[in-house]
């Protein structure tokens, strides 16, 4: 399975398009569209994917999950790679337009 195809599973168990998937990255949608052709996606996207889906799950109802729209952090503790010590935390800031 290709970036591209584990990319678009992930975009359709979140219950997203493309660009829905950018805004809840807060990225352009042209970067989201292009992974989803064929470019690498970065690792550190494929984290932040992760704790979108564990977010969502946590969410009750899920029709209340926030769609961020300024810095965002995620604290990564557990994912498939196994335990990650000390935790990781990424965090995403959407630059205002000029």
């Amino acid at each position: 399975m290709t970036d591209a195809d584990r990319l678009r599973d992930a975009i359709a168990r979140l219950g997203l398009s493309q660009r829905g998937l950018a805004r809840e990255l807060c990225i352009d949608e042209r970067v989201v569209r292009r992974w989803c052709a064929g470019e690498e996606v970065p690792a550190v996207i494929w984290l932040a994917i992760e704790a979108l889906e564990k977010r969502r799950i946590e969410a009750s109802p899920p029709t209340a999950f926030p769609s961020p729209c300024g810095d965002h952090s995620w604290t990564i503790t557990d994912s498939n790679f196994g335990p990650i010590d000390p935790p990781v935390t990424i965090t995403l800031r959407r630059e205002p337009k000029p």
